[in-house]
């Protein structure tokens, strides 16, 4: 109450150090939510010691790997550092380059589509998910911290909103920041594909150039900085496609088409790419509820694939993976 009190002063003197204050010094609200994952994740990004594997993405890598079984595969620490596509996979870039060090890992899995193969931010979801720690600011580069400033007001008026009368962001159903593990994983259990028609009709995948456009150069030449960077770094940095849901693949993602799309990506992002896409277009019953989210059974086969190919491109030797694939559940 004194908190409230004393912020209500502040209001009606300087509307800047009302947003100050309340950006900063309040408690947290949005915790709770599938944003409140995000200071975790970046807690283990920038606390494992050595070197480390580090998966960046989206929620297909939330929703897709076991981490402590691709650590027994790799015989490295991993860090699960995929969350939301409505953060956009730049921001997630920024976050993650200044914990990249000598003889890391660094795997790039982000959806195939064409936000998550943009420059996209949102300042929005990006101020929610930093509210645990708002330093993750500082990491973020200047237009997209400017962004963050812009967008600092309705942030400060929403949380101050939910802390003075006591409700922070109410959440419902799964999407909740308790579900994940300490290595970053979505950890609830989800034995099956939930999906109407086993696949989200609404969103569906197309993999062909029609997806590339001018946001998806702009996109690479970012990428291949960060990249660039990865390796001055002493870093290793492998592409991997996400999770795809066999069902979503659109009339227009032909052989031929996907063919073209694969090969447009591997000319223009400048690192080697360590895995087939059949390999990850999956059976619609390891899948969850959307089309790259996987269920139990399929973060399986997924975690397999990807060991798989790590340990082949990194020349990883010790021990062989003897786990076989699931099949998928009946649907």
């Amino acid at each position: 109450k004194i908190l409230i009190v004393i912020l209500s002063l502040i209001t009606a003197v300087s509307p800047l150090a009302f947003v100050i204050v309340v950006a900063v010094v309040t408690p947290p609200q949005y915790s709770d939510s599938f944003f409140g994952a995000l200071d975790e994740k970046y807690d283990r990004l920038t606390s494992v010691e050595g070197e480390k594997i580090v998966v960046v993405g989206g929620s297909s890598v939330a929703f897709g790997l076991d981490s402590e079984r691709l650590e027994e595969y790799t015989g490295m620490p991993v860090v699960n550092f995929g969350l939301y596509a409505n953060l956009g996979t730049k921001m997630m870039l920024d976050l993650s380059l200044s914990s990249i060090g000598e003889g890391d890992i660094v795997v790039l899995a982000p959806e195939l589509d064409d936000q998550t193969l943009s420059l996209y931010f949102n300042n929005e979801s990006a101020l929610m998910a930093m509210d645990d720690d708002m330093s993750m600011m500082w990491r973020l580069k200047t237009k997209d911290f400017i962004s963050c400033l812009g967008g600092m007001w309705n942030f400060a008026s929403d949380k101050w909103s939910r802390y003075s009368s006591g409700n922070g962001l109410q959440v419902d159903g799964i999407y909740r920041a308790e579900y994940f593990n300490a290595y970053g994983d979505f950890a609830l259990e989800r034995e099956e594909n939930i999906m109407p028609f086993y696949y989200d009709t609404n969103t569906p995948v197309r993999l062909n150039k029609d997806i590339l456009g001018k946001d998806f150069y702009d996109f690479c030449d970012y990428l291949n900085k960060y990249i660039k960077k990865c390796e001055r770094r002493g870093a290793t940095v492998y592409f991997s496609y996400c999770p795809i849901n066999e069902l979503a693949l659109d009339d227009g993602s032909d052989k031929i088409s996907m063919a073209e799309f694969t090969d447009e990506l591997q000319k223009n992002i400048n690192c080697e790419f360590i895995s087939y896409i059949d390999d990850y277009i999956l059976d619609a019953g390891y899948f969850f509820d959307t089309n790259f989210h996987l269920n139990d059974s399929g973060v399986a086969v997924r975690t397999i694939r990807l060991a798989k190919d790590i340990r082949l491109s990194y020349g990883i030797v010790q021990g062989i993976i003897k786990d076989e694939e699931p099949e998928p559940p009946a649907m």
